[in-house]
């Protein structure tokens, strides 16, 4: 292998790696606020017809998003099985099924 190709190799892998590492860290905290801003977006898209889930949903995503507006934007949101939990691992609410 050139030397041209080590350095290539090497050079890949270390942004493979650091990608990763940006990766893992973005997903190990996602917060009230990167939740509020996607069920924000779902609940407009969902008034505006533009989406036309179940009312199960529509309640769902209702509440979800009154729920998380009372709630600090810095608290990391737990989600296991169907369910949102706060940081002291409170239940929040459970995803329709």
């Amino acid at each position: 292998m050139s030397e041209k190709m080590s350095v290539f190799l090497w050079f890949q892998f270390c942004i493979e790696s650091c990608i990763f590492v940006i990766i893992i860290k973005v997903m190990t905290k996602l917060d009230v606020k990167h939740y509020l801003g996607i069920y924000k977006l779902r609940q407009e898209m969902q008034e505006e017809g533009i989406t036309n889930p179940s009312e199960e949903v529509k309640k769902f995503t209702k509440d979800l998003v009154e729920k998380l507006s009372k709630m600090k934007l810095d608290e990391e949101i737990i989600l296991e099985r169907n369910s949102f939990y706060d940081s002291q691992r409170k239940l929040i609410i459970e995803f329709p099924l």
